[in-house]
């Protein structure tokens, strides 16, 4: 006879492991099928260990006792009795699976989402499908042997600490990181640098980067179809630790471990280039300044410095726009050359006739095709290496282009030194005549222009829209004939 004790702890598991009554007070600690199975195993319906479904590997259907049943408490559980040692080792050996050992609490480490059959489907926490850097079976690079379960988890009863710095050690960390990723601030320890497992120890850093198994190459480093040279860090003062720029977290649910959010909005400028510092270095008298472009906003500064190219610029190279020249900023801001802060060396985007134009505001007197006549020029250049069409937006284009061939800031001789332009009276009288006679310049040979003729060259190494008025040759019409030069 049972004593009323007994009984009464007999009526307890009854129910306990009977359907919870939804109207009934819930006194006992059982959790539903959906709890169990988001809790601590999938035995929901439709899952392989589904709670009555037929048991594929003894006799009857699956209860609370098919689990628990050789257990004090609920916390324990078996998974052997009915994984049996055949065909269980003899499948976990002949597929090599490392660190594979026949007790429950190593079944439950590997699977925890009740998969019986093939391999842990481990997609959406690491990548060791075949073909992947950490392919399970590949062999190891940083150690001896070949990539197992074991590699990253040591402990295979405690599947979350992955150890990451059992094969990246200090040596593989410095030549990964070293020189390419900046130092964490007031001289910290590097974010790449250290040992041990997740939660707490160096792989939680790791992760914050690698979660996917992706590298994040610096050299690379932001590159787009509009920005190709991508964002410079590996040098300057944007040599940063990652997360000083990437400030944003995210947690995926199936890697359960923080990461960096690359796609999330980064830092702003403003966050670092602090006022009123950075304002002084574009306005102040340490730089020549951008008045008419600058503006202490995030978009102005990724605009001017698409690729973190923090200058000061050097412009001398491409065109004459320091404090002495006429196109100093004072007077050009930057973007009234460069229509497109996206993209400043594509030379389609230089606007000259923004303001050489023959409109009421332009910046020549009497409109630009004036500077390109008499008495100006001292002669009528217009159809002959010059015109002016701003009708469409590809006959704009070409009226900059040919702005830019004559114009590029390479126009020089012993006695004048301005870049820009050479009047054709200076030519002829430091020179020889252009104004008339056979050598003048309204007049074409072969359909070339004849001061093409002459100066057939263009820049190589810098400035290649422009000609090269520095070189001439008179073989196209005379032979035996020196080079004039130039007073």
């Amino acid at each position: 006879m049972l004593r009323p004790v007994q009984a009464l702890l007999g009526i307890a598991v009854l129910a306990g492991c009977s359907p919870p009554d939804a109207g009934a007070g819930r006194w006992l600690t059982q959790p539903t099928n959906e709890q169990h199975t988001s809790l601590f195993f999938p035995i929901s319906t439709g899952r392989i260990h589904a709670m009555g479904a037929p048991a594929v590997h003894v006799a009857g259907v699956i209860e609370c006792n098919s689990c628990h049943g050789t257990s004090d408490s609920f916390q324990g559980f078996d998974c052997l009795t009915c994984h049996t040692p055949t065909p269980t080792i003899p499948n976990h050996v002949q597929k090599n699976v490392g660190g594979f050992s026949y007790d429950s609490p190593s079944c439950y480490g590997c699977h925890p989402d009740g998969i019986g059959t093939g391999a842990v489907d481990h997609t959406r926490k690491f990548p060791i499908a075949p073909g992947q850097v950490h392919a399970t079976g590949a062999p190891a690079v940083h150690v001896a042997g070949t990539i197992q379960c074991t590699s990253c988890h040591a402990t295979i009863a405690e599947r979350a600490k992955v150890d990451c710095t059992i094969c990246h050690n200090a040596a593989d960390q410095n030549a990964r990181h070293a020189g390419l990723i900046g130092p964490e601030p007031n001289n910290g320890a590097p974010l790449w640098s250290g040992t041990g497992s997740l939660p707490a120890g160096e792989t939680a850093n790791c992760l914050l980067c690698h979660s996917n198994g992706a590298l994040q190459r610096v050299a690379t480093h932001g590159q787009s179809p509009t920005l190709p040279g991508g964002f410079l860090i590996a040098r300057g003062g944007h040599f940063q630790s990652c997360e000083q720029c990437h400030t944003s977290r995210t947690t995926d649910p199936a890697r359960r471990n923080p990461q960096i959010d690359f796609a999330a909005q980064r830092k702003p400028c403003t966050g670092c280039h602090l006022e009123p510092t950075t304002s002084a270095n574009h306005l102040g008298t340490s730089w020549p300044g951008y008045p008419g472009s600058y503006s202490y906003n995030d978009a102005a500064c990724s605009s001017c410095h698409p690729n973190g190219d923090i200058g000061p610029f050097d412009h001398s190279k491409n065109f004459p726009t320091t404090a002495t020249d006429v196109h100093n900023s004072s007077v050009a801001g930057c973007t009234d050359c460069h229509t497109n802060r996206a993209t400043p060396t594509d030379i389609a985007t230089i606007n000259c006739i923004g303001c050489h134009n023959n409109g009421a505001a332009a910046v020549d007197p009497g409109g630009v095709n004036s500077r390109h006549t008499t008495p100006a020029a001292g002669a009528n250049l217009i159809g002959f290496g010059y015109t002016f069409d701003s009708s469409t937006s590809a006959a704009s284009v070409a009226t900059n282009g040919l702005c830019l061939k004559c114009h590029a800031g390479t126009i020089a001789t012993p006695s004048w030194t301005n870049l820009l332009k050479l009047p054709l009276t200076q030519h002829s009288s430091l020179c020889f005549a252009v104004t008339s006679g056979n050598h003048r310049v309204n007049q074409t040979t072969g359909g070339t222009p004849a001061c093409f003729t002459c100066h057939n060259t263009m820049n190589t190494t810098t400035k290649p829209w422009g000609v090269n008025w520095t070189q001439v040759q008179c073989t196209a019409c005379h032979s035996n004939r020196p080079v004039p030069t130039c007073r």
